[in-house]
């Protein structure tokens, strides 16, 4: 959740420098995290935050 806080702050700052190159790169990531975070939240089914080994 913190990397998807950066990547706005980043969005932000590159689209008010009229990096827009930058700012899709920036919302392409956040759109990266936001696709792996409904894993990571759930009890069940988490993809890197592995409590016990296999």
């Amino acid at each position: 959740m913190v990397g998807i806080v950066i990547f706005g702050i980043f969005a932000y700052v590159f689209y008010d420098a009229q990096l827009y190159y930058y700012f899709l790169l920036s919302i392409l990531c956040i759109g990266f995290l936001l696709a792996f975070l409904r894993y990571n939240l759930s009890v069940r089914k988490r993809v890197f935050m592995e409590i016990q080994a296999l």
